[in-house]
């Protein structure tokens, strides 16, 4: 399965999109947005930044070539 992706469009509903092996599938529901939402939201604040992203992968690469 592939990372959900929350489509924002000019004009309502937004709509969360997610990637399976064989299919996808489209949410439209406001509660499931709003969870897909917060769970996004929550990772993007987790994550590291650019050049500590960049740190790690240069590290990884270098470790595990």
């Amino acid at each position: 399965m592939g990372h959900p992706s929350l489509l924002r469009r000019r004009r309502p509903p937004e709509l969360v999109y997610l990637e399976h092996l064989n299919s996808a599938q489209y949410l439209t529901r406001p509660r499931e947005i709003d969870q897909y939402r917060h769970v996004l939201n929550r990772l993007s604040s987790c994550a590291a930044g650019r050049k500590e992203s960049e740190r790690l992968l240069e590290k990884a690469i270098a470790e595990f070539g």
